[in-house]
């Protein structure tokens, strides 16, 4: 009797062998090979970097494996604590306080498949771990491992052939303790040891990630289609931010994608990941860095403008939708002491500052690109800084936006005491307006409208544009 296990598919497969020599199983699809989507590609977050150690634990079925060698370090039950520990070149394992050994690691936490178990003539038997699927048992007792991306399975021998069906996987996560609290995470946790300290890398399929970084960044009980644009742009992003030659893509904060995690899922979010399953922007054959922020305040910008280098898709658009009552009309005021501290913070160095002037602004006309400063350096020697690009402005000055005008105030002696900035927006102003597709979709736009306003000259297109 011959007989599968594997808790990643759910299946339990049995046939009687008529001979005990050779037994294939096959994948059959379920599906005309022209309607197949494209591999789901993969996404590495990192979550911890240069850490002196890394605690964990799981739910569901997982393996603690060294990938340096391939061995099972350990198989954790569900809610066990693990701690690994930097010891430069090594990596201590302790499950609670019983050290398991010291490895080159990395080390991965991994799914389990199940096991393979076959018996033969004389109920001989032989049993061998499954981690990514479906397996081919020879004569020999080999074992060769074959991907589960199938929903039935074929059996062949000599009496004919056999169908099982193959259930989809359940949720499996694990915890990460960060800042003394547990997060839950779907897909594969990798650590690494560098020469700072350990590095935790989440790896999952790109639309389970989806279902984190939508609620993330969008709010919730906006429209749907938001979530639609929402979840197409990030999609676009993140395929476009992949970096084969490094460990791993992205970060966990907004110097990418925000992304929280299992917690953080939404039912309405999820919804819209799987309704726009596989699609993203596109222009001259590659997924685009679909850059989206807050609020622009009513125009958005060319991206040479806020950043560097001109970026043919994101260009500026007036953006009547985006009004709200959130980000616009806010004012923030410093004294000259205050400025000085402001501009400090982002390694601005005066030992006072006597004058602020806009020099440029962008294309739409609103947002400050160049900005000069005036005063004496920490020396007391005379200093002038020009500030260039509206991200810079805007960062340097602690502001919302650099879409702003300026109110100066001086002494009776010309000496500057005051300024303040009144602006509208929230970013840097670049691609979409999160806020300006709130606005579309309650006007009755759908997410490709919304999408096609804000980046211009791409194409939507389905199976990660493969």
């Amino acid at each position: 009797m011959f007989s599968i296990h594997n808790r990643r598919c759910s299946a339990v497969l049995r046939v009687l062998l008529a001979i005990p020599l050779l037994l294939v199983v096959l994948l059959m699809n379920t599906g005309d090979a022209s309607a197949q989507q494209a591999a789901e590609p993969q996404i590495r977050v990192l979550l911890i970097e240069d850490a002196p150690s890394v605690t964990f634990k799981t739910v569901g079925s997982r393996e603690l494996v060294n990938e340096y060698t391939g061995a099972v370090i350990a198989s954790p039950r569900s809610g066990e604590v693990f701690t690994v520990s930097w010891q430069r070149s090594q990596l201590q394992v302790a499950r609670g306080s019983d050290v398991l050994g010291s490895f080159r690691g990395p080390l991965v936490l991994q799914e389990t498949s199940g096991t393979l178990c076959l018996l033969g003539a004389g109920d001989t038997g032989s049993e061998r771990a499954i981690r990514e699927g479906i397996a081919v048992v020879g004569a020999s007792g080999q074992v060769s491992v074959l991907p589960c991306d199938a929903r039935q399975l074929v059996v062949a021998n000599s009496r004919g052939t056999s169908t099982v069906n193959v259930a989809s996987p359940g949720d499996s996560v694990f915890s990460l303790e960060q800042s003394n609290t547990f997060k839950r995470y779907r897909g594969e946790l990798r650590l690494i040891a560098d020469s700072a300290g350990l590095l935790a890398i989440n790896t999952l399929p790109i639309e389970q990630y989806l279902y984190s970084v939508v609620p993330s960044e969008a709010l919730i009980g906006w429209p749907e289609e938001t979530y639609k644009a929402q979840a197409v742009a990030a999609r676009s992003y993140v395929l476009f931010s992949r970096k084969p030659n490094s460990l791993y893509d992205v970060c966990q904060t907004h110097m990418t994608q925000v992304y929280h995690g299992y917690d953080q899922e939404r039912a309405v979010t999820t919804r819209a990941v799987k309704a726009s399953r596989g699609e993203v922007l596109v222009y001259e054959g590659k997924p685009i860095a679909a850059y989206f922020h807050s609020s622009s305040g009513g125009y958005t910008e060319n991206i040479e403008d806020v950043w560097t280098y001109p970026v043919a898709y994101i260009r500026s658009v007036p953006d009547p939708y985006d009004a709200n009552g959130q980000h616009y009309n806010w004012q923030v005021s410093y004294s000259a002491d205050q400025l000085r501290e402001q501009l400090a913070s982002r390694n601005y160095l005066f030992s006072t500052v006597a004058n602020v002037e806009v020099m440029a602004k962008t294309a739409s006309g609103h947002r400050v690109k160049r900005l000069l400063v005036e005063g004496k350096g920490t020396r007391g020697e005379p200093q002038m800084m020009v500030i260039e690009n509206a991200d810079r402005v805007r960062v340097a000055l602690g502001l919302k936006s650099s879409f702003f005008t300026m109110l100066k105030e001086t002494g009776p002696a010309g000496q500057l005491q005051r300024v303040t900035f009144n602006g509208n927006g929230w970013g840097h102003g670049l691609g979409m307006s999160q806020w300006g597709a709130y606005g579309m979709a309650h006007q009755g736009h759908g997410y490709r409208d919304i999408l096609h306003y804000y980046y211009r000259g791409v194409t939507l297109e389905a199976n990660y544009g493969l």
